[in-house]
């Protein structure tokens, strides 16, 4: 093929396109700071990038969901230390005033009977807490755990004696609360009686009914199976044929019931795997799992405030078991959300080295080499310049030639 002055320059124009259009390609990767800007320039580490995204993603989630996790459990954590405080006050208060000293001072019981009151309000106040509109201790998906308006009766206890505790009274004796109209908390005690307070016999055996420290009127005992009204839905029932004792003494309370989930709200922490991310209101508070003691907390402030409102210091002391039961429960549950905390922050830990370690991969996968896109750059910018001068000289011998 003959070579022309034009196939010379027409090849020389090309070439030099070709080099203009690798500077603007380095020039796109510089600034963006990718070696991949679309899937062309890598199809492979398009792939991978698209994997790395998902992968992050995913990631990124789990972390966030365990962060806010352990948030809850640490809001958890300080609501039960709140709780394990009261109780140990109250214990330290029914040390005091169980005793004769202190307890013959009817003025003193009555006046520590509000800051028992103190202790359910602020016990239920904290049972309710929130965060990010979810309860602390609900379980599950539940909206309130407790309310006023659903409430239970305790199970019914006898006093074992005059300076005793309590003892389940057995199957003769039941209590029920309907609406929610009930005082709340409500501490019941029913007292039989075949004899007055000065020993002399009652010309027909009666039940004492006492609210809250309040008295009520009396209710003659039918000797068969009967129902007591208390007043707000509250009743005391005796089946036919109990037999009971002068001056035996029958306790329960009404407070709220547990409106919660049965299970632990859950943290996903992969794929099929999750683990708990708090405890329930009816593990603190009612004691329902094999962690728990059996206690109801709720039944302890209630009870004690009834105990104190009645100014009866024995009947103060027969609390202390109770009391020790619910604070041991407590603690069991300060060790749980505390290992779960733990467990929760590890996890944390995990998932922030490994989102970290990703955005590396997917960072490396289509980053560019700095020292290499510069080489290219200057490469090609110097070969453009050759091929400037060189297309010159061929377009002036054609011009020196179309002169001649």
């Amino acid at each position: 093929m003959r070579v022309t002055q034009s196939l010379m320059f027409r090849n020389g124009a090309d070439a030099l396109q070709r080099k203009y259009q690798e500077v603007l390609k380095t020039q796109e990767k510089t600034l963006s700071g990718n070696r991949v800007n679309k899937p062309s320039d890598d199809p492979t580490a398009t792939f991978r990038q698209g994997v790395f995204t998902s992968n992050l993603a995913e990631v990124k989630s789990l972390t966030e969901t365990t962060r806010r996790a352990q948030e809850r459990m640490g809001m958890a954590e300080d609501q039960i230390t709140n709780l394990h405080d009261r109780l140990q006050e109250a214990h330290d208060l029914v040390m005091q005033l169980g005793n004769s000293y202190q307890g013959g001072q009817p003025d003193v019981l009555r006046a520590q009977a509000e800051k028992a009151m103190a202790w359910f309000q602020d016990t239920l106040a904290g049972m309710n807490t929130e965060m990010d509109g979810v309860p602390l201790f609900g379980g599950g998906r539940t909206g309130n755990p407790f309310d006023l308006t659903n409430l239970r009766t305790t199970g019914i206890v006898q006093r074992t004696g005059p300076t005793g505790g309590f003892a389940d009274a057995g199957a003769d004796f039941s209590a029920g609360v309907t609406g929610s109209d009930a005082a709340v908390p409500s501490s019941v005690m029913v007292t039989y009686r075949t004899t007055d307070d000065t020993g002399a016999a009652l010309a027909a055996p009666e039940f004492r009914l006492s609210v809250n420290g309040a008295s009520l009127t009396s209710v003659a005992a039918t000797g068969g199976a009967q129902t007591l009204n208390l007043g707000n839905g509250i009743s005391f029932s005796v089946a036919a044929g109990a037999v009971m004792t002068d001056k035996q003494a029958f306790h329960f309370q009404v407070v709220p019931e547990y409106q919660g989930g049965s299970s632990d709200r859950e943290v996903k922490i992969a794929t099929g795997q999750k683990v708990p991310g708090n405890v329930t209101g009816a593990q603190l508070m009612e004691g329902s799992t094999d962690l728990s003691n059996g206690a109801n907390v709720f039944e302890v402030f209630a009870g004690l405030r009834g105990a104190l409102q009645r100014m009866d210091p024995d009947e103060v002391r027969a609390w202390l078991p109770k009391l020790q039961s619910a604070l041991g429960q407590v603690s069991n549950m300060q060790g749980v959300t505390g290992t779960r905390g733990a467990q929760l922050e590890a996890m944390g830990a995990t998932f922030a080295q490994e989102q970290e370690s990703l955005q590396e991969a997917a960072t490396a996968n289509v980053g560019i080499d700095s020292f290499e896109v510069m080489s290219r750059l200057e490469q090609a910018t110097q070969a453009m310049q050759f091929m400037s001068v060189t297309q010159r000289e061929v377009l002036n011998t054609s011009l020196l030639d179309f002169i001649k």
